[in-house]
Formats: C-alpha cells, structure tokens, sequence
C-alpha cells in the first residue's frame, strides 16, 4: 500500500511538473514589472491624482468671470409686484394708476430671461490660498503614486519568494519520502528475516504517513500562495505560471544602520507627503487671516421681460460692490485658531512619522542581519545531517542502531533542509522590506 501511495504522489508530481512546464514562464522582474502596470492599488492612485488636476482647476475658476443665463416663468397678485412687472414689461398704462386696481390688481404674468456676469476684483486672497492648497495637494497625490508602487513591488516579490519557498519545501518533501520509501524496503526486508520487530515496521509506515500529509497541505499552499501572487501582480487569481527565478540570497547590506536610516528620512514619500500637508496647514492659517480684508466684486445683468412673447422689454444693471467685515461672532478668529491647532498636530505627527519609520527601518535592518547569520550557520548543517543520516543507516543496517536513531536522522535532515531554505526566505524578505522602510525600492530593485 505504501509503494503505491509512493507511486501515486510521484505521478502527481510529474503531471504538476507538466501543467507547469506548459506555463508561461515568469521571473521575479517579471512579476514587478506585471505588478506595475496592472495592480488595482496603483490604478487607483493615479485616478486620485488625476482628481487632484481637476481641484486645481476648480480653484482657478474663481480667478474667471461666473456667467448665468436663468429662466423663469411666475404670476402674481401682489400689488407691488403686479405693478413692477409691468413697469419692467414697460406696459403701464393711465388706467393702471386706478386706486382699486392698485389696491386690487388681476392676475400678472412676466417670463423673465436674464444674463448674469460676476466678476471677483479682490476676494480677499481666498482663491489664491486656495489654488495654492491645490498645487500641494496634487504633490501629495503624485507621491502617493510613489509609495503605493513602492508598496506594491515588495508585496510582489515578497509573494514571488514566499511561492519560491513553497515549491522549495514541495521538492524537499519529495525527497524525504523517496528516502523514507527506501529505509522502509530496509526495515521491511529486516523483519522479514526476524532481524527487526513489528514495531520499527509500523514506525516506518507513521513516518510515510506524516510525510505525505505534509506533501498535501505544501500543495494546497502553493495553490493559495500563486492566488496571492496574482492578485498582487493584478491578474485573474487562477493564471497558470512557471517560476524562473530562484530561492537564492540578494546581495549582502554593506550600509550601516546609520547611513540606511539618513536614507529613509531623505526618501520616504511619507515624511514627503507630511511636509506639504504642513504648508496646506500654513496656507489655511493664512487664508483664514485673510478673511479680515475686504472683498470687491463687479456685476452686471442683463434681463428681457415679457407677458406672452408677442412683445418685450429689456433692462440692464452693472455695478460694483465691497464688503468688508465688521462682526462675524468671533467665526474668523475661529478659524484662525483652528488652522493654528490643524498645523501644531500635522508637526506632532511629523515627529512620530520619523521616530516609526526609524524604527521601522532598525527592525528590518536586524532582521536582516540575524536572518544572514542563520543562513551562514546552516550552510554546514546539510552536509552534517546527510552525513549523519548515512552512518545511522549503515549501522541499522547492521543492527547497531534502532529504527528510533534511523528516523530521528532522517526528520533531523529534512528540517535542517527546510531550516536552510526558510532563512534563505526570510532573509530575502528582510532585504526587501528594509529597502522598503528606507524607501528606495523600485521597479528595478533586485
């Protein structure tokens, strides 16, 4: 049973190795440069940029003459309005000055059309405070770009590594059965001869087991990791591929902490994005000021009036007017405090910015160190294990030592195997999530 279950997952990982052969082949540049271009998160940014365009434009507009033509039909009988009407349809006539007519008017009709124009002289700085707060806000959108395709590329490869372990662990396991397979031929064929007891047989047969429950839940792994993947790189989740990279280290961090951390605060689009926010809460500051000053504008209408279209009258207005603010309740003074407590939090959070991403940096930075240190460690290790696992077979083969010392040396090689690999991994994730925090990742990173 257990040569067929041995034969049944060796043909499996054949028709796997097929499916993924017939795949389109995809490296780790591959992979960031799909990313790029197609995942949702960096799409959406760029629509956010170009809204930013549109509030600049909408800042701008007050800098222009307001047009309005408007449409209206009403009826009346008000004595006041009943007569104005007709005087704007110029239609008064003597008998209209009538006291009961006056007093008790019929029903009046006006269709009025009438073209408005409103010209801002002096606003008192608003839309030049506004149009500034547009131009700073369009900076934080482009940078927002930046750190969201920062963000996408190492989600990316760290996807493409964390499929590249799973796979690694995949071929581990493959081999760890094949040997399992072999020492249970050996043990099968020592108790056969009366060399052995039951009990090393069905040992053998749990370790078969254990192993091929592992080889299971690897697959369905690799199945969830490839869905991750894609959703980073912004495909359909079921997209077939073949990895071409390998799970090997990055280049070694020949920086200091010190000189990576000098890095980060010069490069973080974060602390970027926080400056401009600190001038947007200037420019509030400054615009709420403002309000103090006068405000003049131009005007101007022209209206045509009429009872039924068969005649008209028309009219014009034009003028000019300032207002200047004397009293508001203490809402400018307000507004000025408020603008003034809006600056003094973006500062505070300036400094807890800087202080997390330094952290942030330190963490991965350590981590990276501590990873490489541990991939060093465990380059002797294989060696050792395999070693040791040849001599203990050797000797169970002449009875020296038990079916306990054959599967302890067996378990001891695959995990120094699969210890090697997830510091590999975890190395490379360091590397990639320092350069993040120092924020120098891009599509050329490697």
């Amino acid at each position: 049973m257990k040569y067929i279950k041995m034969l049944f997952l060796i043909f499996i990982g054949i028709i796997l190795s097929f499916i993924i052969c017939s795949a389109n082949p995809l490296s780790i540049e591959q992979a960031v440069e799909i990313s790029i271009k197609q995942n949702p998160k960096i799409i959406q940014a760029s629509h956010q940029l170009k809204a930013s365009y549109e509030k600049i434009s909408q800042a701008k507009s007050s800098y222009y003459p307001q047009v309005d033509i408007t449409e209206s039909i009403n009826m009346t009988t008000n004595p006041m309005w009943a007569f104005g009407t007709k005087l704007n349809q110029e239609n008064i006539q003597g008998t209209d000055f009538d006291p009961a007519k006056l007093n008790d008017p019929e029903t009046s009709k006006n269709i009025n059309s009438t073209l408005s124009v409103a010209l801002p002289i002096f606003d008192s700085g608003q839309t030049l405070h506004n149009v500034r707060q547009a131009k700073l806000g369009e900076k934080i959108s482009s940078l927002l770009i930046e750190k969201t395709k920062q963000q996408v590329i190492a989600d990316t490869i760290i996807a493409y590594e964390n499929l590249l372990l799973a796979y690694e662990n995949l071929s581990a396991l493959k081999s760890a059965i094949i040997t399992s397979n072999a020492h249970l031929k050996i043990v099968n064929s020592r108790f056969k001869n009366g060399l052995s007891v039951k009990s090393d047989l069905l040992r053998a047969n749990v370790r078969i087991c254990s192993l091929d429950q592992l080889f299971l839940q690897t697959e369905s792994q690799i199945e969830i990791l490839k869905s991750v993947l894609n959703s980073s790189m912004g495909i359909p989740i079921d997209t077939s591929f073949e990895l071409t990279s390998r799970l090997e280290l990055k280049k070694t961090i020949n920086e200091s902490l010190e000189k990576l951390s000098e890095i980060g605060l010069s490069n973080r689009a974060e602390l970027k994005q926080i400056e401009y926010q600190i001038k947007i809460a200037k420019e509030e500051f400054s615009k709420a000021k403002a309000l103090h000053l006068p405000y003049v504008n131009l005007f101007g209408n022209y209206e045509i009036n009429t009872k039924d279209l068969s005649g008209s009258a028309n009219n014009y207005n034009i003028g000019a007017m300032m207002t200047i603010n004397l009293f508001t309740g203490n809402r400018i003074s307000s507004k000025e405090r408020e603008a003034k407590e809006l600056f003094n939090e973006i500062e505070v959070k300036k400094k807890e910015l800087t202080q997390g991403i330094l952290v942030e940096i330190k963490q991965a930075y350590l981590s990276a160190q501590s990873a490489y240190k541990r991939v060093c460690a465990a380059k002797n290790s294989i060696k050792e294990a395999e070693e040791a696992l040849r001599i203990v077979k050797n000797r169970y083969e002449e009875g020296i030592s038990n079916i306990v010392d054959l599967l302890d040396a067996e378990s001891t090689l695959h995990k120094v195997q699969t210890d090697n690999l997830a510091t590999i991994h975890d190395y490379n994730v360091a590397f990639v999530k320092l350069f993040l925090a120092c924020g120098s990742i891009n599509e050329t990173f490697k």
